[in-house]
């Protein structure tokens, strides 16, 4: 595709701008280019008009003819001295990134806060390229709601629940309609949501997400990050927008950024989309709202730190993967929402107190007297067993999860974890087991109530989590 000069405001939802920008045709004129050097004693700062570059697989490129800064002067023989090479260990010293600034023609500002110079001396001028994965634009521009536009590169797979209707022409004149189940749409904490997939439009190479707010509602501060998480645990992938909208507060802000491989790996989507496009989108709610009241101004909620790495395990070993996934389980375990469950009984910490006390009349040695007294307060506490054990009685997990968690953990984390040919099933299986308890402990975190897919059993039945039931078995005191 040629390319295509944009002289005016950015604006993701201009059809021809997504698509000069995936197909890496993009390019941005400005007045004036600024590149200031990141480092704080002397920064060279090179400054000119110049053009923007940018596409979804290119990234940022800048290239420009700048005259020579008062504090870089010319030397022809440095060359010489950068033979030596950074000190051992430095690939890339802090002085090789520099912050871009630049400002368009028509009149936006452009900002990209780190990115790598390579530079051509003369000795009156410097042929400048500057590279990046992001670049970002943010305007006055006062809407109506605020809203989030996502592009991204890969079909995320969500239930297509709604028909669309396009007219078919024939020799150039209307012919009729034709109707396909091509949308998904649905309501997430006040915000109407659309997506779009690959091949919606033909000769389309992207896919949509919109998500528009209510009339007077005010979203969350950051609100189209904690989306982006609901869609990652709702498609089990690590999907990256390459193109991003905001509106919000009277500001429009566009990222633009370089595109990162999906790979998608073993793990699979919780609730199955074909013919539940209702439970998909409870999840996906659920998930937005514990995002947003538990992320705290961080890039992730606790839950999305500690799962979200589970969806790229592609072309790695299957004991990896089994690994990582009873390391999940356990790090699941220890989230504030389970850390009650499983605690003794006031009674059975009353009877430790009596041996402990009784310990302490012994003549012992202060190191041996330490150590029992330390293995006896254990049984005051709980393990990741016990709570283990206690979502097992009120019926969220089943003794099977169990078994097949020790068995996985303890064999993987001392190395001994290796497989047969013939036992390569029976670690899918415990795989797909592990995910599973990871999924139902998910939903008690994040209050789901719902249809999901059953990976613990062959054939991946849909099954009910029953939220209320399991909630009130769990709150039930410990016996």
């Amino acid at each position: 595709m040629a390319k295509t000069r944009f002289q005016g405001a950015a604006d993701i939802e201009d059809e021809d701008f997504r698509r000069a920008f995936v197909e890496d045709a993009l390019v941005i004129d400005c007045h004036e280019i600024r590149l200031v050097q990141k480092r704080l004693d002397s920064p060279i700062t090179y400054v000119g008009p110049g053009s923007i570059e940018v596409g979804a697989r290119k990234g940022v490129v800048v290239r420009m003819v700048c005259p020579r800064s008062e504090t870089d002067p010319y030397e022809p023989l440095s060359f010489l001295t950068s033979l030596n090479g950074p000190q051992a260990g430095v690939i890339l010293a802090d002085e090789h990134y520099y912050r871009l600034e630049a400002r368009d023609v028509a009149g936006d500002t452009w900002l990209c806060e780190s990115g790598s110079l390579e530079r051509s001396d003369r000795e009156s001028t410097v042929v400048l390229s500057f590279t990046s994965s992001r670049i970002t634009c943010a305007t006055q521009a006062p809407a109506s709601k605020d809203y989030a536009f996502l592009v991204f590169l890969d079909e995320l797979g969500f239930p297509r629940n709604t028909v669309r209707t396009t007219t078919v022409e024939k020799g150039g004149a209307p012919w009729g309609t034709q109707s396909k189940w091509d949308l998904s749409e649905g309501v997430v904490a006040g915000l109407n949501i659309s997506y779009e997939g690959i091949n919606v439009v033909p000769d389309r190479k992207y896919s949509l997400f919109v998500a528009v707010a209510g009339s007077e509602m005010e979203t969350p501060a950051g609100f189209e990050d904690r989306l982006l998480e609901a869609i990652r645990f709702c498609t089990a992938t690590i999907a990256t927008p390459v193109m991003t909208q905001v509106g919000k507060d009277g500001k429009r802000t566009i990222e633009l950024s370089r595109a990162r491989d999906l790979n998608k790996g073993l793990v699979e989507p919780p609730v199955p989309h074909q013919n539940h496009g209702s439970d998909f989108f409870r999840l996906f709610d659920c998930y937005y709202a514990y995002a947003c009241a538990n992320a705290a101004g961080k890039d992730y909620s606790p839950l999305s730190a500690k799962v979200g790495g589970l969806f790229s395990l592609k072309g790695v070993w299957v004991e990896t993967v089994v690994l990582l996934l009873s390391v999940a389980v356990e790090k699941m375990l220890n989230e504030k929402e389970f850390k009650r469950l499983g605690k003794s009984a006031a009674e059975v910490k009353g009877e430790v107190d009596k041996v402990l006390a009784a310990v302490r009349e012994l003549e012992l040695s202060e190191s041996m007297a330490k150590r029992v007294g330390g293995a006896l307060n254990g049984f005051k506490s709980n393990s990741p067993s016990d709570r283990l054990h206690a979502l097992i009685e009120a019926g969220v997990l089943v003794e099977d999860d169990r078994t097949s968690w020790k068995a996985s953990r303890n064999a993987a984390a001392h190395g001994s974890f290796e497989i047969e040919p013939e036992e390569f099933q029976q670690a899918i299986d415990a795989a797909f087991r592990l995910m599973t308890m990871i999924y139902k402990m998910a939903f008690l975190c994040i209050g789901y109530s719902g249809s999901y897919t059953n990976f613990a059993v062959r054939g991946w039945p849909v099954h009910q989590f029953d939220l209320a039931r399991y909630q009130a078995a769990l709150a039930k005191p410990a016996s």
